[in-house]
């Protein structure tokens, strides 16, 4: 009956390591997701920020053309 108990607590024991693993991947896995969405939309925000200030200038050089 001992070994019955053992061998199901070892059984236990395995399946909450891979518990433990899977969940540490998981978040592993979501930060990083999260940190590549972050770096995607400030290279794209700043990217409409140069084409506002190139409209900028442009518009201001026409505007002085004009003048």
């Amino acid at each position: 009956m001992d070994a019955l108990v053992t061998g199901h607590d070892n059984h236990l024991l395995k399946i909450s390591d891979r518990e433990t693993q899977l969940v540490a991947r998981v978040s592993a896995w979501k930060v990083s997701l999260i940190k590549e969405i972050r770096d995607n939309e400030l290279k794209r925000n700043c990217l409409g920020i140069k084409d506002i200030l190139r409209y900028v200038d442009h518009a201001r050089g026409q505007l002085e053309e004009f003048q």
